[in-house]
């Protein structure tokens, strides 16, 4: 009685090792296919990071910020990009593929259908970039910064210098704006990565007037 003993307690150790081996493999091949597939998803994603890129009246970079890190809200990058509507707007380039990118980011930032496209699309039928180039140049120099008047209503100031294609001018106008703004976040990848307008800010009204 007592060797069967001993041989049925060795016996249900031997089962009892072997189920806590067999316990233990099916655990760690458990935890390396999750390890795996967690590793195959985080591969998967995307490492671009985009980074909206601030710059002076002179085209110079003076602030680089991840879009991740900068709130669509944040007034620095309001004021670049509200400045850089004006430029694109007013200015007139001889060099057509100059004044196209310009007028396309313009776009960029005016919504279907608001008030904005309407007066946008109404000056552009009496100045047509394209036909002042044939005679003249316009350039745009910032008064200042835009200032905010509320949360959604911004003033910008400049000067107007259109001159011939030898250069003399013709012209030097103060000119002052007050702009509607409205956000639309990028919804994708797509429209974050669009460096035209890659915080979703829009020009929804405009009104502009000649300054003594």
């Amino acid at each position: 009685m007592e060797a069967r003993r001993e041989w049925n307690e060795r016996f249900g150790d031997y089962i009892a090792s072997g189920r806590n081996w067999r316990v233990s493999s099916i655990l760690q091949s458990a935890t390396i296919i999750i390890l795996a597939v967690g590793i195959v998803y985080i591969g998967s994603q995307s490492k671009r990071i985009p980074y909206v890129v601030e710059v002076d009246k002179l085209g110079q970079v003076v602030n680089v910020v991840s879009v991740e890190k900068t709130l669509p809200n944040s007034p620095r990058i309001i004021k670049a990009m509200l400045m850089r509507f004006i430029i694109d707007w007013r200015a007139v380039s001889p060099d057509t593929v100059v004044q196209k990118a310009a007028t396309d980011r313009l776009y960029k930032m005016v919504p279907q259908g608001g008030a904005s496209l309407e007066k946008i699309n109404g000056y552009y039928r009496e100045n047509s970039p394209y036909v002042v180039a044939q005679a003249n140049t316009v350039s745009i120099e910032p008064i200042g910064a835009p200032l905010p008047l509320s949360d959604q209503s911004w003033q910008v100031e400049w000067w107007e210098t259109k001159r011939s294609l030898t250069g003399m001018q013709l012209s030097h106008i103060r000119y002052k704006a007050v702009l509607m703004i409205a956000f639309n976040p990028p919804k994708d990848d797509n429209q974050v990565l669009d460096l035209d307008n890659p915080i979703g800010l829009y020009v929804i009204d405009l009104n502009w007037s000649q300054q003594l």
